[in-house]
């Protein structure tokens, strides 16, 4: 299995008993690995439910990062920023 989104649908009290929400997903997936991307309480109707997006897979998640590039400005001109606000 490669990297596969998935949406989960569950009760307040099964999403918040465990402290790692990524055990939840795992349980119910029978995944290897899990990352939480997004998860949100809709409380719309008189039943409250929490709607958890993750990704799985049966190999590690490798982060993405990305790194700002900043150009050297040492030998520019400074300037002086006067106030407070």
């Amino acid at each position: 299995m490669s990297k596969s989104a998935v949406n989960l649908t569950l009760s307040p009290e099964e999403a918040f008993k465990s402290e790692v929400p990524e055990e939840i997903v795992l349980s119910k997936t029978g995944a290897k690995f899990a990352r939480i991307l997004k998860r949100s309480i809709d409380a719309r109707k008189r039943q409250v439910v929490v709607h958890i997006q993750a990704e799985v897979s049966d190999q590690e998640i490798v982060l993405d990062l990305w790194k700002p590039r900043f150009k050297a400005v040492s030998d520019h001109n400074k300037c002086i920023i006067v106030g407070s606000g």
